[in-house]
Order: structure tokens, then sequence, then C-alpha cells
């Protein structure tokens, strides 16, 4: 046997660096990715799987059994994933799972949620979206699969070239993570309805405002999400009336309770690469009222109501009616639940695993017999 066939057999490292900052949106969904392989690895073991950090500084808490946690590198965050990560790893293939990868690495996995950094600029420091804007073609040029989380993400990057003509693997996030959080004290505010996200441009948290304007000494208005100013541009201040309460961030537990206790939640963001807040608000039975924008329609179907994000009216008018309508709040809790239900963790991680498996069983034979490599334009 040559000495390449002698040689170990291809690892996956899974990118770990959003392990060692505050979790957003697209952090989180790697954690629950993450967990989901090592649950898969138990029944098919099809690859030794790591996790590689940076040596220093924190990390998040994992609970893994099958999937080991090794720091390497002396640099953090961008030049730790751009220099360090492929330098340990060369021969192995890397997931990547919040949309960037290290650029020089031959062998890449890589998840792009969306396209909003094209999309919705003023929602991004100028900084960071160059940066993007520079990157993310490169990363999907040379990776070997590409994956992304709707079919209406995988149209947005193709329209930007992005991925160009190549084939992007769509898989879609899973909703039921918070099913068997145990709930946790929140803070009371009465009757409330809720917005999730973080507060930035096109999540059209002014109109929120003027919801909570609007409902005025009738309805308190809650925000949960915060900024995170690497990468984000914070929206423009707005008026903020004596009902509106911004919370940041909070645990999972807390944000369970928030949404079974709330009468709706309001979702007017103009552009989602998926859009996970309100399937964790259906998957626990709470109404959700959305702009029927971007993957929303696709992803949340005939189980929400619809408000132009334009038109504040709209907004007014569905609140007033899950308010008023206790059949039609009991039928979009019954709807949501169901609409949720087609989302699994478990289907997700099953569809990486099966991703993996091909990539790996690919890469080795590539490095045993190099004419078989893929050519990458």
């Amino acid at each position: 046997m040559n000495q390449v066939g002698a040689a170990r057999r291809t690892r996956v490292v899974v990118n770990g660096r959003f392990l060692t900052r505050a979790p957003t949106g697209v952090d989180r969904v790697a954690r629950r990715i993450l967990h989901e392989l090592d649950r898969g690895l138990a029944a098919d073991p099809f690859a030794e799987v790591i996790v590689a950090a940076p040596r220093d500084g924190p990390l998040a808490q994992l609970d893994l059994v099958n999937i080991a946690l090794i720091r390497v590198g002396r640099r953090h965050g961008v030049l730790w994933e751009q220099i360090d990560l492929p330098a340990a790893f060369k021969r192995d293939v890397i997931l990547n799972l919040c949309n960037t990868a290290p650029a020089v690495h031959a062998r890449n996995v890589v998840l792009m949620h969306d396209a909003l950094v094209y999309d919705e600029p003023g929602s991004y420091g100028r900084s960071f979206r160059l940066w993007y804007k520079a990157l993310l073609p490169l990363i999907a040029r040379r990776a070997l699969q590409v994956v992304t989380v709707s079919r209406y993400s995988a149209q947005r990057l193709r329209q930007h070239g992005v991925v160009a003509d190549r084939d992007v693997n769509v898989i879609a996030n899973g909703s039921d993570h918070l099913l068997d959080v145990s709930v946790a004290e929140a803070p009371a505010f009465g009757r409330f309805v809720l917005f999730v996200g973080s507060p930035v441009a096109h999540k059209n948290l002014g109109l929120f405002c003027a919801m909570a304007e609007a409902f005025s000494g009738r309805l308190a208005f809650v925000v949960v999400g915060a900024v995170d100013s690497a990468v984000y541009e914070p929206a423009r201040a707005e008026p903020t009336p004596n009902n509106l309460y911004m919370l940041g961030r909070v645990c999972d537990a807390q944000l369970k309770t928030l949404y079974q206790r709330a009468i709706c939640l309001a979702f007017p963001s103009r552009a989602e690469g998926f859009g996970l807040p309100p399937l964790e608000a259906m998957s626990l039975g709470c109404p959700v009222i959305s702009a029927p924008c971007a993957a929303m329609p696709d992803v949340l179907g005939d189980a929400a109501l619809y408000a132009d994000p334009l038109v504040l009216q709209e907004w007014i008018d569905a609140i007033e009616r899950v308010i008023s309508d206790a059949p039609l709040r009991a039928s979009l809790g019954h709807a949501g639940r169901a609409r949720a239900a087609r989302y699994t963790w478990g289907a997700a991680g099953e569809a990486y695993i099966r991703i993996l498996r091909t990539t790996v069983l690919a890469s080795e034979k590539c490095l045993c017999d190099p004419a078989h490599a893929p050519v990458r334009s």
C-alpha cells in the first residue's frame, strides 16, 4: 500500500470558532447541529469527528459523547479561522456552520445561512460588509459542499453570484429545541406582544415601536435580542413608548416562558434566510403574525397571519383579531404546532451526516488518486 493509502482516515473537523463568542441565532443553529451530529455518530460512526476551537479564552459548555473537543493555534477570531485552523487540519474535511470558512482550505463543507449582506447592506457595519462580500464567493467556489437553510436563501445566493451555477444543498433548521427546555421565571408584563430578533434595520423594530404606541395603555410590547456590534449596524433609535420593554438576550428557559405567555409573536422582518423565531413560537402554540417577505411564506405556510411590513394599520388589525377572536387564536396555535413539527433537528442532523459521509469518501478517494480531485473554477 502506498504512503497516502496507509495514512489515517480523513477526519471531520467542526470549525468551533462560534463557541468563543456570545451566541447569535447563527451560533445557536451551529450548536444544535453539532449536538445532532454527536447523537448520530452513536448509530453511524461514519468518520472521526472532532471540534476545534481557539486555544485561549472561555468556551461555551458542550455535552458531547462521541465528538472530542481540541484547542489549537495562537490566534483568535477571523485570524484563527483563516490561518490556524487550516494549518492544523490540512488533510481533513472542515465543517463550517456559521457562514464563513478558511478560504485557503481545499476541503470545506460550509453552511451559508443567507445573502442578507447583499440584500440588506444597511444592517451591517461597513468593514464586515466588505469582508463578507469578498470572502463568501471565494469560499463557495472552493468548497466541496455548500449548504443553506431554505430555497429562498439558495436562490438569493445564486442571484448575487455567491454560488454561481453550482449545486447547493438545502437543509432546513429544526424548531423543536425548546420543547424539552424547562420554563424559567421571566419578567411579568400582563398581556403582551413579543418581538424576537436583533434590533437591526431589516428586522423592522421601528414598526414594532409604532405598534406599541398604537396600543399604549392596553398591551405591553416586549423585545428580546441584542446587537453584535462587530457585525451589525444598530438600527436608528426610535421613540420608545412607555409600554415597550427591551430585555436584551435571555436564556432558552426564559424565552420559552415568554413565548408561552405572549398574546402573539409579531415578526415584521423584511428579510430572512429562514426565520427561526416564528417557528419557535409556533412549536409552543404561540400565534404568529409575520411579514410575507423572503423565506417566511415558504417556511410558515398558512399557519401564520400576514401583514405588510410597510403598513402599520395591517399589524394593528391583525393584533386586534388575535386578541378578540378566541377560535382564531386556538386555530393558529394548532396550525402552528403542526407546521413547526415538520422542522426537526433530528432530520437536519441526518441530512448533514449524509452529506459528510459522501464528502469524506470522496475526499479520501482524491487523496489516494489525485486524478479524481474536484476542479473548482
